[in-house]
């Protein structure tokens, strides 16, 4: 399975290391430095709560198959829709479509989604561990 899951891994890791890339072009580089560090802040904090939702729905189960958290987070079609969308935006910036703050919004919504799948998915081992749910096979 580690032939799935190494490949999956790798390609949330570029994209978190993407979403960063899109923090600086969007904020840091255009906005104060107390603006960036809040987009940043707000996008950690996103990413904590959506790997926190993730697993809680995972806490009433009695068991589960052995991958289905790491696959739940780095499978989730709505999430890969919606970082492809928001790590699109130095497409459209330019565009009469361009909002204000658009960047950093984008940015929130890659990073957390990102950085989110990560956590979530190194979380999920301690999480079955101690909320004693089995794993099968």
């Amino acid at each position: 399975m580690g032939l799935v899951i190494l490949p999956l891994l790798l390609i949330w890791l570029i994209a978190t290391g993407y979403s960063l890339h899109l923090w600086y072009t969007a904020t840091y580089s255009e906005h104060s430095i107390l603006y960036a560090l809040l987009a940043l802040m707000l996008g950690t904090a996103l990413a904590i709560g959506y790997s926190w939702l993730g697993l809680q729905s995972f806490k009433s189960k009695e068991s589960i198959w052995a991958f289905e958290i790491l696959f739940f987070f780095m499978w989730n079609k709505y999430s890969i829709a919606a970082f492809l969308l928001a790590a699109s935006y130095p497409l459209w910036k330019h565009t009469q479509f361009a909002i204000p703050h658009a960047g950093a919004l984008c940015f929130l919504i890659a990073f957390s989604l990102s950085l989110g799948t990560l956590i979530g998915s190194f979380q999920s081992e301690s999480f079955v561990e101690e909320h004693e749910i089995r794993v099968t096979h």
